[in-house]
């Protein structure tokens, strides 16, 4: 299934440490080393990583495919350190871990360059390949029952312009650490190595990390710095056919996002975001800084951090045959630096930089659907015999007609 984010305007200027714009290194060094540590908590139908990205397409294939299994939480990471100094020979790395991580001694910090998957782009001329070359997308946004005036926004694949129509949330995702922008890189997970983290796995302790071209990095994290919370979301279905969500506040969250998508009776991709707002895709980048999420939350297009339910709509819920619903909580950032030693000159830069940043997601099945969402709607024709199956059509429209979304 492809998946593209809300339009992204380019980075912010909170992105203020960890590339070379952070200043020269002590030392050697023509640039510091920056290492990043992206720290996700997973809850829900298990595995997703995130509402951005491809994270919804795997958590949704993963489902209809038999392969996901509700009520886990699982933590993941991603490590990442680049450096201005080049390997002497091939560019190796170690991230030693403390005990509370559940992962072994160490995380190994290798590259491997791998081909660019080939972007598809919408063409519904040529690429619709839904029941009739035809899809049909109704758009609901906002928290509470009814919805406001002007709902739904209908899009259709025939009609480019009720596309262009619409204006997307201007949501700047944070300019990503690639191993083009320094002379030597390192990350993990990587081709020789991966593994699952536990939910009850911890970044609480001492970290080391060495490597053949950086300086060693050392710090401690604290309990304040550690994955956040999984979201734990409950259900509660109105007699008006509106659902509560609800949910017990996650600590050090700045702000939530909650998407819902399904299909109708009459075979049209509903969409619904909690985005006050309307919004031309339903996920947010992958990844953003506290202050992007900050001003999103401004805009009411993100539900604030104190928030702790929403109402799915009637409109919305009612009209669903099959629906699927992500929820993501951007969190805070932990921002480190090499400590400034006794008597340094006031021309001291710091060798090197540490940046931890933080979600949580999770995801599920709205209301009573699950047959429905996994393809395998049973058929009752009246005739005492067992059910029929009947084949999943949101995920053909869905994954086939490569829709902007």
């Amino acid at each position: 299934m492809k998946m593209v984010y809300v339009p992204a305007a380019g980075i912010t200027a909170a992105l203020a440490i960890g590339l070379a714009a952070a200043g020269q290194a002590a030392g050697p060094a023509a640039q510091p080393a920056v290492y990043w540590i992206s720290a996700e908590t997973q809850s829900g139908l298990g595995g997703m990583a995130g509402m951005g990205g491809g994270g919804m397409a795997m958590g949704m294939a993963a489902m209809f495919g038999g392969g996901m299994k509700g009520g886990n939480t699982a933590h993941s990471l991603a490590l990442q350190l680049g450096s201005g100094q080049r390997a002497t020979g091939t560019a190796e790395g170690q991230h030693f871990i403390p005990p509370a991580l559940a992962a072994g001694k160490s995380l190994p910090l290798n590259y491997q360059q791998v081909a660019t998957p080939e972007r598809r782009d919408w063409k519904p001329e040529t690429e619709s390949q839904t029941e009739g070359g035809h899809a049909r997308l109704k758009l609901y946004w906002g928290c509470g029952d009814p919805v406001s005036a002007g709902q739904p926004r209908i899009l259709d694949s025939r009609s480019p312009a009720s596309f262009a129509a619409l204006k997307g949330v201007d949501a700047r995702a944070m300019q990503e650490l690639t191993a083009q922008r320094f002379t030597s890189y390192g990350e993990w997970p990587n081709a020789k190595n991966s593994r699952t983290l536990k939910g009850d796995s911890s970044l609480v302790g001492d970290h080391l990390i060495q490597a053949n071209y950086s300086p060693d990095i050392r710090f401690n994290l604290n309990a304040a710095q550690d994955f956040l919370a999984p979201l734990k979301v409950s259900q509660q279905r109105g007699g008006n056919g509106a659902t509560q969500l609800s949910w017990p506040s996650v600590a050090r969250a700045k702000g939530y996002f909650i998407a819902v998508m399904g299909q109708d009776k009459d075979g049209s991709t509903v969409i619904w975001t909690s985005s006050a707002i309307p919004m031309a895709g339903f996920a947010l980048p992958q990844w953003m800084t506290p202050a992007e999420v900050t001003r999103l939350v401004g805009q009411k297009a993100m539900l604030p951090g104190t928030a702790t339910s929403c109402t799915v709509p009637a409109a919305v819920t009612g009209t669903m045959e099959s629906a699927f619903l992500t929820m993501a909580a951007f969190g805070d950032e932990t921002n480190l630096a090499e400590p400034k030693p006794a008597g340094a000159p006031a021309t001291w830069k710091p060798a090197w930089t540490v940046k931890l940043r933080y979600k949580s997601s999770t995801s599920m099945l709205l209301g009573e659907n699950a047959m429905a969402m996994g393809g395998d709607e049973a058929e009752d024709a009246g005739d005492g015999k067992p059910a029929k199956k009947k084949k999943g059509s949101l995920l053909r429209k869905l994954g086939d007609v490569g829709l902007p979304f």
